[in-house]
């Protein structure tokens, strides 16, 4: 009818807004058969075309934002509750979909970094307790920068001397947080292979896990207030050199944020190869067991420079010695507390 001219792209809007408020939004999960249910297909199919023509169905351009901004909570709250026991590849690509679309027209960047979080979490609880590690991890490493390094942050966005790393702190400390949080956001569309981790993977898996920088940086760089961490999403698989890793066309050493790569790159290879509770198939390996590794492949695989901070700050390593080794089981149980908590609700 819309195409026929017989009806206005106002008409349009309202006619789907009407038929989405009427269907059942109470998805019983336990259901075999709940990917068939029509509020699913009303997510595939409606929620996109309602943000669309938003705009035609609103006098006031504030309106039409209002309205995308609650139909996305409402949309992205739905998709964060989905239990991490159904990880069908239906379910993946439609958190995949609705996420590159409604993110966007949530108002803060931290609203939608807590959402990337929740997601994560409640889909891949492993996913959950390695992004929140690396932030810790990524953390102690930015700190010890700032005290003995800081020229390496130099080139950062609004970081052009030293002076300005001392002015930034705070900003510093924020941009790496966010960047650990958001490191592995691929991986939400991919969660059927993610879970399958307690063993070792076929090469046909790891192809498919080797897809998530390019997913992860397809749903930041879409979005103007999480472009600024897109190449650390699709660049910490890379090595330092840029000679090695995956994706094979990105360009990691070409980057204004090869820095913050660097850091989270070796922060991640820190808690993958300590964690033992959460990855069956690891050997068991402590923190000095990894910085040998790490020195092994300095300058080639890992940043020369960071690798070396962690030779000389003693104080440095024994704060990642016990955050990977004891400090891991109170993070374990953060997160399965907020997972045990959004199960009852």
């Amino acid at each position: 009818l819309l195409l026929q001219g017989k009806i206005t792209k106002s008409m349009y809007f309202n006619i789907l807004l009407n038929y989405y408020k009427h269907v059942d939004k109470n998805v019983v999960f336990d259901n075999p058969d709940f990917t068939d249910h029509i509020y699913i297909e009303a997510l595939h199919h409606i929620v996109p075309s309602l943000i669309e023509y938003a705009e035609y169905a609103f006098d006031n351009p504030e309106d039409a934002h209002l309205f995308r901004l609650e139909l996305s909570r409402e949309v992205l709250k739905f998709v964060g509750s989905i239990p991490h026991s159904h990880k069908t590849s239906q379910v993946n690509l439609l958190i995949y979909e609705l996420l590159k679309l409604c993110l966007k027209h949530i108002d803060t960047r931290d609203e939608m970094i807590d959402i990337i979080s929740k997601i994560s979490i409640n889909r891949q609880i492993s996913t959950g307790i390695h992004i929140s590690m690396v932030s810790r991890i990524s953390d102690l490493i930015l700190r010890s920068i700032i005290t003995h390094r800081p020229e390496l942050l130099i080139g950062l966005p609004e970081i052009n001397c030293i002076d300005d790393v001392k002015k930034r702190k705070k900003d510093l400390y924020y941009h790496m947080r966010n960047s650990a949080l958001c490191h592995d956001t691929g991986k939400i569309a991919i969660g059927s292979m993610i879970n399958l981790q307690t063993r070792k993977l076929t090469d046909m898996e790891f192809e498919i896990i080797k897809t998530h920088p390019d997913i992860g940086y397809d749903i930041l760089y879409n979005n103007n207030r999480l472009r600024l961490y897109a190449d650390i999403a699709r660049g910490h698989h890379k090595f330092a050199n840029g000679k090695g890793g995956y994706p094979k066309d990105f360009d990691n050493t070409k980057s204004q944020m090869r820095i913050v790569i660097d850091i989270i790159t070796i922060s991640d290879c820190i808690d993958a190869a300590t964690d033992t509770l959460g990855r069956n198939y690891a050997k068991s390996k402590t923190f000095y067991d990894v910085l040998e590794e790490l020195n092994k492949d300095k300058g080639t695989r890992y940043s020369a420079d960071i690798v070396e901070l962690l030779n000389s700050d003693e104080c440095l390593c024994e704060c990642l010695c016990d955050l990977t080794g004891k400090g891991r089981i109170s993070v374990y149980n953060k997160i399965y507390r907020l997972v045990n908590s959004a199960d009852k609700h």
